[in-house]
């Protein structure tokens, strides 16, 4: 059946401040990478961000606890879409730029379009998906012109990075099936709450943590803005667009990252940034378009016969 999208303005907007805001988390990451470790970054951003977000829930009445059914489903997310994609990406930017960071991690709705096609056929795109992905991801190549903005960056760095965006593909495809069963807020306060444990735990066996109380004042705000904002508010935000749009439809946030990081690292971080941004704008503008809003085969009908249960949320405790 063809029909139109029904994506709200309201959902766009929020996908542009999702953009500013993942790429902002770049720069703050680069301006961390001198203090803390990869895994240090990933554990304070994780345990600050599911604080935020379980102190948001809990002011309104709205926490819950999830049923121990749900426990190893989310801790398993949370290392897809939270500790493997952090890890690597603090990792690869004491090896790269920041901008080119967010541009490599705009990869990640390629990864989803395939992961969807080979895992989940209720999410498999129509044609025109598939080309306003392509478009998109064409104009992150036309915004980045030269491989000027990699100059600075190592082959291992670069690879990090498109390891992250694999891992938040199936991250995005997870979550989809999981929203069926838990509130996007409070699955991402248990994920980031379980995603914090997991990472103290491995950043504990390798004998670190002392640098997390050792901060400046401006870089201990670096940290909380990267938990309370990019982590913990942004993810609620995204996992709604997800469950909306869907997890093709959601990854192509990833094409916004690329313009604000560039934008970033120039203004804050001296790095290079080129004209043709505005050109590849247009073009990822283009591409995200089409995939919201241009007739698509709507998905949402297999969804509905191919979920488990009549949508039913996990009982909670």
């Amino acid at each position: 059946m063809q029909t139109k999208s029904n994506v709200s303005a309201a959902v766009v907007v929020q996908m542009v401040l999702l953009g500013a805001i993942w790429g902002g988390a770049f720069t703050l990451i680069k301006v961390l990478v001198d203090d803390l470790s990869p895994i240090e970054i990933a554990v304070g951003r994780l345990l600050t961000g599911a604080v935020a977000v379980a102190v948001w829930l809990q002011l309104q009445g709205k926490l819950r606890v999830p049923s121990p059914a749900l426990l190893a489903p989310v801790a398993l997310l949370a290392v897809l879409d939270t500790v493997a994609p952090y890890a690597l990406v603090g990792w690869a930017e004491s090896h790269i730029d920041s901008g080119a960071a967010a541009v490599l991690i705009s990869a990640m709705p390629l990864f989803t379009v395939a992961f969807a096609a080979a895992l989940l056929p209720s999410e498999r795109a129509g044609g025109t998906k598939v080309a306003g992905v392509g478009i998109g991801f064409a104009g992150v190549l036309v915004m980045v012109g030269s491989p000027r903005v990699f100059t600075d960056s190592t082959l291992a760095g670069q690879l990090a990075v498109v390891g992250a965006a694999s891992s938040y593909a199936l991250g995005a495809l997870y979550a989809r099936r999981l929203l069926t069963r838990i509130d996007a807020p409070n699955l991402v306060a248990t994920k980031l709450a379980l995603g914090a444990a997991i990472a103290a735990v491995a950043m504990a066996g390798r004998g670190q943590g002392a640098a997390l109380f050792e901060l400046s004042a401006s870089h201990a705000l670096a940290l909380l803005t990267l938990g309370v904002v990019c982590t913990g508010v942004s993810f609620v935000m995204y996992f709604r667009v997800v469950a909306i749009t869907g997890s093709v439809g959601g990854s192509t946030v990833t094409y916004i990252i690329p313009a604000f990081g560039l934008l970033f690292g120039a203004l804050f971080l001296g790095e290079t940034v080129e004209v043709r941004t505005i050109g590849g704008m247009a073009l990822i503008a283009a591409g995200v378009a089409t995939v919201m809003y241009l007739p698509h085969v709507e998905h949402a009908a297999v969804w509905r016969r191919l979920r488990p249960a009549p949508a039913a949320q996990e009982p909670c405790m």
